[in-house]
């Protein structure tokens, strides 16, 4: 990939940019700085500090960015290069230059923003030309640790699970995520980085002062408030003599700040500890997205297919902010700024990363699989990609780890763990649940009494220490490799979107709030199919989109999907006769039951395809309920068609 360097230098008002390109003459033109000083840039630049901006702002103020990066003879000599190139920026430490929105670089003629196209790479150079890395681990698995402060009033929680989950999910002794949380002072964060560590990660609070500059704050038992506040100087000076080699402050401001400079922390921690890649978070970000970056990030850099490319990894985790981002938070994908040394695109060594396992799951011979009678008009739809499956824990079977058979977080599990503890009044309805196919029915009253009783933080704590850590199970490994146009899934351990992660064929568009408008992907690459992932009752990895209690229930049913957003609608009503497959789902959950009466055609279907329900054993009540949506009924084991269908679909592929 060549490598495209952008110095900018001058003082106020006479700033000038040099593209420096390996093999070439620099080219030096003046940088016109005075555009973004008055009139509608100046005032995009405020809302996107305060937050108040759109997203056609955010693509305006990017392609004047881009433009003005590029004036002639830069642009033509950028013009020509054909193959994937890497932006790298050096931009003075300077509060009216650094403060303009570099990563919202936006290509017009591409419609591409350039931060997030798999194709470029936006990084900002790490300006320590004496930077002295200090030695490496020499062997063993990849080792994070992850710094978490007492009293930020974070959701902690589901970025903790995620990255649980992701030491899982990477291949056994192949990744070692170890947290330091609760009481966190410098000396705890000191002693512990004796040890060898590869990454530092951490979660809680940065602010901006300009009379500090920008602060981290960790516990001081000494303090009244129990914190102190550290400035990028103090905190770096904390990380030296240390392993490292990447940092991560994904960390948010404790109040809004329409002056944020967070280049001094990259480079501080760069050139004072010695770390040649630094990330940290330009503006406020929320949980959610903070969360969904985290787990984007890593699991790009531990991807095997570019294992330790933390230049890739960061791209990856800026798109997929911007694909699945709320309309309330469309700055968040140019949140991330990643500060790299030059030469240190590959972050880990490949003899560390030699160990990662591919998330894909492996083929399924025909003649390995118990046989099932299933209809040939359903394997043929599922080829064709016109089936969309709804899917459920159903399809969630004991799984060993390391040899010892573990539960996944199935409805029945999590309902007593979260019956016992919250001491539920009414046990049993626990055990009737646990023998009967009622637990879609009662988990929301059990929901309801934890959350009236605790709170709803504790129940989405809880929740995550439920499911944290899971393995996808080899069920919805399959599903995700299918040729389908969407997956509507109604479980809230958001382990099918772990299943489609690595779908690097297909673009992912994940709909967590069936009612809330997603930002646009008109931007997003248009020449890869889409497939849209439809979490009914929210995921665990978006906190704000559990539908976990009664009153929650209420809004889904008799709101939400009333006003379903055409992404919602269109994975029934798509004009290519949508079937439908409802596999490891209950048909007596109200939510599968209010989708099939909201977007089904009654009786024999005229615009839509066929419906299939497989189940163990059909009621006569399934029966009765059903009949009005013509359903054709598979009596078996769920996991046993699932893997009936993949190796039939790999037969005829």
């Amino acid at each position: 990939m060549a490598e495209c360097l952008f110095e900018l230098f001058g003082r106020a008002g006479e700033y000038q940019v040099r593209l420096r390109i390996a093999g070439e003459e620099p080219i030096v033109a003046p940088f016109d700085f005075d555009i973004f000083t008055a009139g509608r840039p100046r005032d995009i630049i405020a809302r996107l500090e305060s937050g108040s901006c759109e997203k056609s702002e955010v693509a305006e103020i990017g392609t004047h960015l881009w433009n003005a990066l590029r004036p002639e003879p830069i642009r033509e000599r950028v013009d020509r290069i054909v193959e994937p190139f890497s932006i790298i920026l050096s931009v003075p430490d300077e509060q009216e230059i650094d403060r303009l929105p570099w990563e919202a670089l936006h290509d017009e003629t591409r419609r591409r923003y350039l931060a997030c196209d798999s194709r470029r790479s936006v990084t900002r150079l790490i300006e320590a030309e004496d930077l002295t890395l200090t030695t490496a681990i020499p062997s063993g698995p990849i080792r994070m640790l992850v710094v978490v402060p007492r009293g930020s009033k974070l959701d902690t929680a589901s970025e903790m699970s995620n990255l649980r989950r992701i030491a899982a999910l990477v291949g056994p002794g192949s990744l070692v995520v170890e947290f330091l949380s609760e009481q966190v002072t410098s000396d705890d964060i000191r002693a512990e980085l004796r040890k060898p560590w590869d990454v530092f990660h951490f979660i809680g609070h940065s602010r901006f002062t300009r009379a500090a500059g920008v602060e981290i704050r960790i516990n001081d038992l000494r303090a009244s408030n129990d914190e102190q506040w550290l400035d990028a100087n103090q905190f770096a000076e904390i990380l030296t003599n240390s392993t490292l080699r990447l940092a991560v402050f994904n960390s948010c401001e404790s109040a809004p700040s329409a002056t944020t400079i967070l280049a001094g922390l990259g480079q501080q921690v760069a050139a004072v500890a010695g770390i040649p890649a630094v990330v940290v978070m330009r503006y406020r970000i929320d949980d959610p997205s903070s969360a969904r970056f985290s787990d984007t990030f890593y699991r790009e850099l531990l991807n095997p297919e570019h294992a330790g490319r933390v230049d890739v990894a960061i791209q990856e985790a800026r798109h997929g902010l911007y694909i699945s981002t709320r309309a309330d938070a469309v700055r968040s994908f140019i949140t991330p700024v990643l500060y790299l040394a030059r030469g240190h695109g590959q972050i880990l060594p490949e003899a560390r990363i030699a160990a990662l396992t591919p998330h894909a799951p492996a083929a399924v011979p025909a003649a390995a699989v118990q046989g099932i009678d299933l209809p040939a008009d359903l394997v043929d739809r599922l080829r064709r990609g016109t089936c969309v499956p709804v899917v459920g824990a159903g399809l969630h079977p004991p799984a060993l780890r390391d040899g010892v058979a573990l539960p996944l977080p199935t409805l029945t599990n999590i309902l007593s763990q979260v019956a016992d503890d919250g001491h539920y009044p009414e046990p049993s309805e626990v055990r009737a649940a646990e023998w009967a196919d009622f637990s879609n029915v009662l988990f929301p009253r059990i929901f309801q009494h934890y959350e009236n009783e605790r709170s709803r933080e504790t129940l989405v704590m809880k929740l995550n220490a439920c499911c944290g850590g899971s393995i996808v199970p080899a069920a919805l490994r399959r599903i995700a490799s299918w040729n389908v146009p969407g997956i509507i899934y109604t479980h809230i351990d958001g382990l099918m979107e772990e299943a489609l992660r690595l779908r690097l064929d297909r673009r992912i568009c994940t709909v967590n709030i069936a009612s809330e408008p997603l930002v646009s992907t008109a931007q997003a690459a248009t020449d890869i199919p889409k497939l849209t992932l439809f979490n009914l009752r929210g995921t665990l990895s978006d906190a704000a989109s559990l539908v976990l209690t009664d009153s929650d229930h209420e809004a889904l049913l008799h709101d939400r999907l009333n006003r379903a957003i055409p992404e919602v609608v269109n994975l029934f009503k798509e004009k290519t006769y949508r079937s439908l497959l409802f596999i490891g789902v209950s048909p007596i959950d109200p939510c599968v039951r209010r989708l099939a009466r909201l977007f089904l055609e009654a009786g024999k279907p005229k615009i839509q395809g066929p419906r299939y329900f497989v189940v163990p054993h059909v009621s006569a009540g399934d029966r009765a309920y059903w009949a009005d949506f013509d359903v054709h009924w598979i009596e078996a084991d769920p996991a046993l068609v699932v893997e009936n269908l993949h190796a039939l679909l790999g037969a005829q592929a």
